[in-house]
């Protein structure tokens, strides 16, 4: 089935493995799965160019959904049918086609603290859905292990919850990235963005991340986008972030 999807989860979890999923014109969540493998970062660049990006509308066919709670949002497609269209300008409005009170409200099941959040699998009728943070805490952006970095963001929900969750979004990951290439310090960047982030409108995508290795296995959850009003990103696009880091 041929379908239009605007992208609000671009996300990159492991290697150059990412994640895609957005909202179809029905106002349905799919998140794009496939059978054989991850999705590689090549499915989203042709030609030097992106085709998909946040708010972009894409067409693609849709092919057996592959749902399993709480990943009830999951859909097999052909990537070979996959092209961008043009990008959704009423942005805010498809945010709030999604918008959650708390946390807990948008997965409708207890979110367990130890070892980090997470929800049970098995349960639950969505992974994915959107939250305005009562309050931001702060960014966190600093050195973690084998070279790599902590993306993070500690706030409070509508029912004045505390959470710390690790930050997936794809352009949130580029951007800090591209601000330490620039020299800027990795606690420099997470204060500066903690002072942005304040000043804004800010929408948080929440979703759940396939951690199956653990045991007992647990769905943790993780930032899958991150939005503000007005644009942290400054007049910068994921196209300039990642195109020019690679």
């Amino acid at each position: 089935m041929t379908t239009r999807l605007t992208v609000t989860d671009l996300t990159r979890a492991y290697r150059s493995d990412i994640g895609i999923a957005g909202y179809t014109e029905g106002q349905e969540c799919v998140r794009l799965v496939r059978r054989e493998s991850a999705l590689p970062q090549s499915l989203i660049v042709r030609r030097q160019a992106l085709v998909v990006a946040p708010f972009a509308v894409i067409e693609l066919v849709l092919l057996n959904p592959a749902a399993q709670p709480p990943f009830t949002e999951d859909h097999y497609f052909d990537p070979t049918t996959l092209k961008f269209l043009y990008f959704e300008t009423q942005r805010e409005e498809v945010l709030y086609w999604s918008l959650f009170k708390s946390v807990e409200a948008v997965f409708e099941q207890e979110v367990a603290s130890e070892p980090d959040y997470h929800v049970l699998p098995g349960r639950g009728p969505r992974s994915l859905g959107t939250i305005a943070p009562e309050r931001l805490i702060r960014v966190i952006y600093d050195h973690g292990h084998a070279e790599q970095y902590i993306y993070r963001l500690a706030f409070i929900d509508g029912a004045r919850h505390t959470y710390t969750l690790e930050v997936a979004d794809l352009t949130w990951r580029c951007y800090c990235d591209h601000l330490r290439a620039r020299g800027v310090s990795p606690r420099a960047i997470g204060k500066a963005l903690t002072e942005r982030l304040r000043k804004a409108r800010l929408f948080l995508r929440l979703g759940l991340e396939r951690r199956w290795q653990s045991r007992p296995p647990r769905c943790f959850l993780q930032i899958t986008g991150i939005y503000t009003v007005p644009d942290y990103l400054g007049g910068l696009s994921l196209a300039d972030l990642l195109l020019k880091q690679a």
